[in-house]
């Protein structure tokens, strides 16, 4: 990445953070719903292509806890779902 499109997605971040300041809890938390419905709905297609990251990162030379990170099970994405909810929850 570079440190132009660093900038560019900072940027775009916090245009976001502004509409979202302005959006009321059940917008935000609908919001929040969809996220988790659309990463629920793609887990396998997620799954498969951190399956393919990790083998190229493996090939790479990764360091082992640098790949522990990286590697993403059901129980972590369904973790990563269900804390969403929580948050939507608050």
């Amino acid at each position: 990445m570079t440190a132009v499109s660093l900038v560019e997605m900072a940027q775009r971040t916090r245009q976001a953070a502004a509409k979202l300041a302005v959006l009321s809890t059940a917008a935000k938390n609908q919001a929040i719903e969809a996220m988790a419905q659309a990463l629920t709905a793609a887990a396998t297609d997620i799954l498969a292509a951190n399956g393919i990251d990790c083998q190229q990162a493996q090939a790479d030379g990764i360091s082992l806890p640098l790949y522990n990170r990286l590697k993403l099970d059901e129980t972590k994405l369904k973790g990563a779902i269900a804390g969403l909810r929580d948050v939507g929850q608050l």
